[in-house]
């Protein structure tokens, strides 16, 4: 994570920066996911993250590669995957 956005308006919403890196095992998130049990915004983010990532690893865009990736959660949650010329 690179950064994050809080807004407390109405609706409020988090706004959450990655960066683009390696994919990670099935059984990394499962763990990640039982060490977080209980702490639903983590949970919530772990499973956002892992699903554009691989989103992003699915998309091939002549002269752009994947740069980063955001995850809104708010009243309508939100994923925006980033790509930046090659």
């Amino acid at each position: 994570m690179n950064g994050a956005d809080i807004g407390l308006g109405g609706p409020p919403k988090i706004i959450a920066y990655f960066s683009g890196g390696g994919s990670v095992s099935d059984e990394k998130i499962e763990a990640l996911l039982a060490e977080n049990a209980g702490r639903d915004l983590t949970i919530m983010l772990v499973k956002s993250v892992h699903q554009a990532t691989k989103l992003q690893s699915k998309l091939d865009i002549k002269g752009l590669r994947p740069r980063g990736l955001s995850v809104e959660i708010g009243l309508i949650p939100k994923i925006v995957v980033e790509f930046a010329p090659v």
